[in-house]
């Protein structure tokens, strides 16, 4: 068992399945990558109680390798496998999770506010807790208040904001609160910078 920690900046960390198993690094972040060689996965698990995050490895529901992390880090594990016709491997990365809800900021398409669900009935890539935008020009105002007004004690999902199944004064407490602004933020903005792989990193091996 190894205890492995990084230095400043980005650290990249690479082992085999069998030699990571129980292996803790102390101080994984956001920055940071696990490099595991020879096995290519998708499915992982991390308990926030007691910083185990645990790795489908064998790709068979198992979740056989046991990594020790920081408890309580907040994000959400991405694993990316190589790809066909090069040799097998995974990286695993913590990417930002701005609202906490288990949902990375990448794909997220209400960023500052939590919606685990992600729901979006009018699939325009906005969450509807921050769509308000009913007529879809791209500004929260009087005609996204009238398209309210006119579906007011109806089960309207578009206009069912907070996901109760009625349009009700909740829901117009949140117009209230998005008035004069656009819909967003989602991961679908231009604004949102996401994380960039492939930066020059110091590497670990256990």
């Amino acid at each position: 068992l190894d205890l492995l920690t990084g230095g400043a900046g980005a650290d990249h960390f690479a082992d085999t399945s069998a030699n990571l198993h129980l292996d803790s690094i102390i101080d994984f972040g956001l920055t940071d990558f696990i490099d595991i060689s020879g096995v290519r996965f998708s499915a992982m698990q991390y308990n926030a109680g007691n910083g185990v995050l645990k790795l489908d490895t064998a790709s068979n529901g198992s979740f056989a390798t046991w990594v020790n992390l920081a408890i309580g880090l907040i994000g959400e594990f991405v694993a990316t496998a190589s790809a066909a016709g090069q040799p097998a491997s995974t990286q695993v990365r913590l990417m930002q999770d701005t609202d906490a809800d288990g949902v990375g900021d990448f794909r997220d398409n209400a960023i500052l506010v939590a919606n685990p669900d992600q729901r979006d009935t009018d699939g325009d890539g906005y969450g509807n807790i921050v769509d308000a935008d009913f007529n879809q020009d791209m500004v929260v105002d009087f005609f996204d208040l009238s398209v309210l007004d006119s579906v007011f004690f109806t089960a309207d999902a578009n206009s069912d904001l907070n996901g109760d199944g009625f349009v009700d004064f909740f829901d117009l407490s949140l117009v209230d609160d998005l008035f004069g602004r656009p819909p967003g933020l989602s991961y679908i903005d231009p604004v949102v910078v996401l994380p960039v792989l492939g930066v020059q990193s110091d590497a670990y091996w256990a």
